[in-house]
């Protein structure tokens, strides 16, 4: 599938530092100092070193979330009783609390003595370990920009240092390192003694029962050597980060720092107490076995197999697993598989299992499955209706063992309820209701959808703080009321309070726990923000346990290790997928038959997508094992080789096996049903690559032998082939019956890679104008084909898109099986880089400034309240009741654009919107004339934030003057074939942009822009004095004969060949259409660089304010037709 053009952008942010240090731990200890510990501790005083306008807080414990008590300003003193993990205990004024110790500094900032006139410095030396380098920061964060790397032995001076960071200048440059990895000499000096490295010995500070990985590398994806328990005794050689180089038993390697203290946890007093232990059973089916492994992963090595009813000895239970010793083996089991009594145990007098009795508790006219186990890949046994009575034998996790009628098997416990939903009392009882909270990070929305299910269709998006009423939790999904909808939302972003609501004490953000539920082997993909296109932070294995913070539409802002970004939630599980239950399931397969022409194959792809790796060429009836299909693809078993096909072509049964008798094959007849004037494509087979056999006209008689996801085979004429079937009807589309029979059309999906969108274009071209881009699972209403495109309505734009881009079903609609999470940029040579340029203006000052020199704008889209509108259709209408404003929004909080529609005049209805004066409105089209733009337009098209994440737009931003280091074949074969005499000439565009400085997609854009796509007169060469001359660009062809005058200037310049007026005529591009600095479309049009010096408007291309947002059209065709290039955009930041 060919790729649509993604552009990861990923930005350096240089925020302003938080001063409330995050202490990421297992847990926070907490320090109790009684006053006869304090009055003997040894305190200091020390001053608060904090920006001018900042300050510094003041809480009730060592955490970020605790209380605030005090803000304490710049040069504020305290007395610091204790430093510990980054926090100080501090008294203030009257109040003892804690704050960030990394600003607070011996010395009142800005206090200058009578006799000092220069700070106090010392000289230092880096030492890190031989071949590694010290970071030089911009600031004391790790997220800082970098200023320099600095080499093991490097003598810095040193002003300053605060906390874990000194302030150091090396060579010209001074910021900020940290300070462990400073030592007073020179670490590779020869002295007469050999002087150890100075080590320090910690201890591993975890919560009992769970362990520290230590790791080859200071980096949570490296590999992992060993598995610490608490407690234990480390020692530590350097401290970098949040990460500490340590020594455990004979291995050395990297662990979180944060997890170490300076003594042991479980030091004992006077006495030792023995920890403290209790007995349990195995308590699984019988005939199961519980896994004991070596340690808390379903993915470590298995030490034993436990009986039902075996005693064990249990250590601890941390989350879901325990710590137990079963004979003489110590190790690890799920806790929910262990019972206080042994489940076979037998009195003097058989007691039953004890049971309860619930209720099927879904959703009127929905049903409960019963599975034959306690997974949702087993198989059914019933389905179980609301208000169902059945016994409950036991509850493990989130499955139920149940017997309902005769039959006894596993259901949701999250859907049974201790009485009958519908049962009726004497007396009506209204449902119980509660009143919640939307909790979500700022910014952030909370999807309400019809359904309990992510593929369900969304009711309205609702923000942080808005307040529900709810009826009822049903497993991760709660049933709310949010105005006037009732819906489904995530019930773990629900809070019982208001999360901007001020009280005396601030609550932490609710979390969840999730596990990543991909296949073995894949992984899935954590990104610096909630879009395909930004940098991704880590690859996460399945089973990887994180912290989700909130869902919004598809995406889960999650923490994983210590790093925090956004994956797609429909990846997450509640439960680990690895865990081990007590007996193993293998997934169910079902066997089928590849079913392809005879003489034909069926491809066996190593992923699922047709650029992938081909792994064999299966025949016509071969029989493979299916373990999954997802959209068009099934994963499958053939022979050894595992992999994957297009479904389509597997069928049931073998389809050479010879019944007793012969079955004639059933047809259809149909007729093709495409634009007057179009033609349905027969291809020799059922791809879009096939050959051409014919061209079938609207209403063609076809007859249909056999249909197989999107293409049927058929008889057209002579003629058997393949066409797409949703372009056959059952009738003729142009027979005349007594009434009018509506356009038939047919629902489809946008089915691209992830992280790509397709082109919606205004004709069935690759000229033809943009309209949208669309995104993956977007649906579209298709109307007809013609050839390899088809008419399609999307977002109320009628356009034209590739046909074998759309699928019949949302390829997101299920879980992927094979979690192909990496984008195509990955699998690709492309390259993006992204330049944040910050101006010393904000965008409301350049808006004011563009205002005065009139910008203007065609938009043809106003609003308009709708008593003022008397429709004359569903989509059209007349103004009444004499003249009218009309607003750039909806309610008459929004401005008026200045002009007024008069009674009679026609407009054409976009959409409908309730405003935010309570009146509905319409979004109108009335005319196509120049407008004067109001401010909030033109602050839209300033805005760099409205355009850095679309594909198309953000190229507005495209650095005109770096080069995109194509490669020259794909540029002939992808761009210039067929482009006349530019036709093999890449190699000449990529010497002009190289020698010029240009980028070579504009370079190549201007010269077939010029040329009429190669075939222009002067670019096929002229005569001039006796000599052909070319001109690529139509540079100096101007005042009235275009050609000579053009043939004069390349005459002048002796461009005497085709490569010579391509590297010449560049350099007159270079030289007067990207001067003054102005090298992206969008400096071009708005010139923020004058503006933001002299306060005014100077030197802009154009007065349209979407001139920049309408150049990048053909940008985008050229480089989306690519798969090797770089871009450079050049982001401009405002105050």
């Amino acid at each position: 599938m060919k790729k649509g053009l993604v552009i990861p952008l990923c930005f350096a942010v240089l925020s302003t530092p938080a001063f409330d240090k995050t202490v990421q731990g297992a847990s926070l200890t907490k320090f109790l100092h009684s006053s006869s510990v304090q009055a003997a501790a040894k305190t200091e005083t020390k001053y608060v070193n904090v920006d001018a306008n900042s300050s510094l807080t003041l809480r009730a414990k060592p955490s970020k979330s605790a209380a605030k008590l005090d803000s304490l300003k710049k040069g504020t003193a305290v007395l610091v009783y204790n430093v510990s993990d980054g926090w100080a205990e501090v008294k203030s004024g009257t109040k003892t609390g804690y704050v960030s110790a990394e600003y607070l500094t011996s010395t009142k900032p800005g206090s200058t003595a009578t006799t000092t006139s220069t700070t106090k410095t010392t000289t230092k030396y880096v030492n890190v370990d031989k071949g590694s380098h010290l970071i030089l920061r911009s600031k004391t964060s790790t997220s800082s920009s970098i200023l320099a790397s600095l080499a093991r032995g490097e003598k810095v001076t040193v002003y300053s240092i605060s906390g874990d960071w000194a302030k150091v200048k090396a060579g010209s440059k001074t910021g900020y390192v940290h300070a462990s990895f400073l030592v007073n000499s020179n670490p590779d000096s020869n002295t007469s003694t050999s002087k150890p490295a100075k080590t320090t010995t910690k201890y591993v500070n975890v919560d009992k029962g769970s362990h520290l990985i230590l790791r080859s590398k200071a980096s949570g994806t490296s590999s992992i050597l060993d598995s610490l328990p608490r407690g234990e005794k480390v020692t530590v050689y350097s401290i970098s980060g949040d990460w500490a180089k340590v020594k455990a038993g004979s291995k050395t390697g990297y662990v979180h720092a944060s997890f170490l203290a300076n003594s042991n946890p479980d030091s004992s007093a006077d006495t030792s107490t023995p920890a403290k232990t209790t007995t349990k059973y195995v308590n699984v089916d019988k005939g199961s076995h519980l896994i004991l492994r070596s340690k808390a992963s379903g993915t470590a090595s298995i030490l034993d197999s436990l009986a039902r009813g075996e005693k064990v000895t249990v250590y601890s239970i941390s989350g879901d697993w325990a710590k137990v010793k079963a004979g003489s083996k110590t190790g690890y089991v799920h806790a929910s598989f262990l019972a206080n009594s042994n489940p076979d145990s037998s009195a003097d007098t058989s007691t039953p299992a004890k049971t309860t009795t619930k209720y099927v508790n879904v959703d009127k006219g929905s049903h409960l499955i019963l599975r034959s186990k306690a997974s949702t890949s087993s198989s059914i046994l019933a389905s179980l209706a609301r208000g169902e009575k059945v016994t409950v034998y036991s509850i493990s996790g989130e499955w139920a063992k149940v017997k309902a009628g005769s039959k006894t098997g596993y259901v949701h416990a999250s859907f049974l309820a201790n009485s009958n939903p519908d049962s009726n009392a004497g007396t009506s009882t209204p449902a119980k209701t509660t009143t919640k909270y939307v909790n979500v990070d700022k910014g952030s929305h909370l999807i309400l959808r019809s359904k309990a299910s992510t593929s369900s269709s969304i009711l309205a998006s609702l923000a942080r703080g808005e307040k529900v009423t709810v009826y009822s939790i049903s497993g991760e999904w709660a049933k709310v009321k949010a105005g006037s909808k009732t819906g489904y939302v995530h019930a773990s972003f629900l809070a019982n309070s208001n999360p901007d609501s001020n009280a005396d004490t601030s609550t932490p953000a609710k979390t969840t726990t999730k596990y990543v539920n991909v296949d073995k082997g894949s992984h899935l993909i954590l990104r610096s923000k909630s879009s395909t296109s930004s940098s991704i932070l880590a690859s996460l294995p399945r089973g990887e346990k994180v912290t989700v913070y909130s869902i919004s539409g598809a995406w889960a802002k999650v923490k994983a290790g210590s790093k925090t970004g956004y994956v797609h939630a429909s990846f997450l599980a509640n439960s680990n997928p690895d865990s081990n239950a007590g007996t193993s399931t293998p997934a169910k397969t079902t066997t089928k038959y590849v079913n392809v022409d005879k003489g034909s194959h069926l491809i066996l792809r190593s992923k699922t997508s047709t650029s992938s790796s081909i792994l064999a060429s299966l025949p016509r009836g071969e029989k493979v094992t299916v373990y999954s299909i997802s959209g068009a693809w099934a994963k499958v078993k053939a022979g050894n080789k595992t992999g994957y096909v297009h479904a389509s072509f597997l069928a049931n049964s073998n389809p050479d096996s010879n019944a007793g008798t012969s079955t004639p094959v059933q047809t259809t007849t149909k007729y093709v049903n495409v634009d007057k004037g179009s033609h349905l494509i027969l291809r020799s087979k059922a791809s879009k690559t096939a050959s051409i056999l014919a061209s079938l006209a609207r209403g063609e008689k076809v007859t249909v032998y056999s249909i197989s996801g999107e293409w049927a085979k058929v008889k057209a004429g002579s003629k058997t082939g393949y066409v797409h079937a949703s372009f056959l009807t059952n009738s003729n589309p142009d027979s005349n019956a007594g009434t009018s029979t509506p356009v038939q059309t047919t629902t489809k999906y946008v089915n691209v890679d992830k992280g790509s969108h397709l082109v919606l274009r205004s004709k069935a071209s690759r000229s033809g104008k943009i309209l949208a881009s669309l995104q993956r699972g977007e649906k579209v209403t298709v109307y007809t084909a013609s050839g390899p495109w088809v008419k399609v309505k999307a977002r109320g734009i009628t356009g034209y898109v590739l046909a074998s881009y759309l699928s019949n079903a949302d390829p997101d609609a299920s879980t992927a099986d094979d979690s192909n999470n990496s984008s195509d940029a990955q699998q690709s040579n492309s390259k993006v880089t992204s330049i944040v340029k910050k101006y010393d203006l904000s965008l409301d000052e350049l808006a004011n400034i563009q205002m005065k020199v009139s910008p203007q704008t065609d938009t043809n889209e106003r609003y308009i309240r709708s008593d003022a509108i008397k429709l004359t259709s569903h989509t059209t209408g007349v103004v009444q009741n004499g003249s009218w404003n009309i607003r750039d929004g909806a309610g008459t909080k929004n401005h008026e654009v200045g002009e007024t529609l008069k009674e009679g005049t026609k407009v054409t209805i976009l959409s409908t919107v309730k405003g935010d004066d309570g009146y509905t409105w319409y979004q109108i089209s009335y005319n196509k004339a120049w407008k004067n733009a109001t401010k909030n337009e033109v602050k839209y098209y300033l805005n760099p934030n409205n355009f850095v994440s679309d594909p198309v737009r953000s190229l507005q931003f495209l650095k005109l003057t770096s080069t995109a280091n194509l490669n020259a074949t794909e540029v002939n074969q992808k761009i210039l074939a067929g482009k006349g005499i530019l036709a093999g000439k890449a190699s000449a565009f990529l010497t002009a942009a190289k020698q010029n400085g240009i980028n070579e997609i504009y370079l190549i854009a201007h010269a077939l822009l010029e040329t009429g796509n190669g075939t222009s007169q002067l670019a096929n060469g002229v005569k001039y004095n006796g000599k052909t001359v070319y001109n690529m660009y139509g540079t100096g062809a101007n005042d009235g004969n275009a050609v000579q005058n053009g043939a004069r200037y390349a005459y002048q310049h002796g461009w005497t060949t085709p490569e010579a007026a391509i590297i010449g005529g560049a350099k007159f591009i270079s030289s007067n259409y990207l001067g003054a600095g102005q090298d992206t479309l969008y400096k071009m049009r708005w010139n923020p660089d004058v503006a933001a010096t002299y306060g005014y408007a100077s030197h802009q291309y154009a007065t349209d304010i979407g001139w920049a947002y309408k150049q990048v059209d053909e940008i985008y065709n050229l480089y989306n037709l690519l798969d090797n290039y770089n871009i450079t955009l050049e982001v401009p930041s405002y105050q």
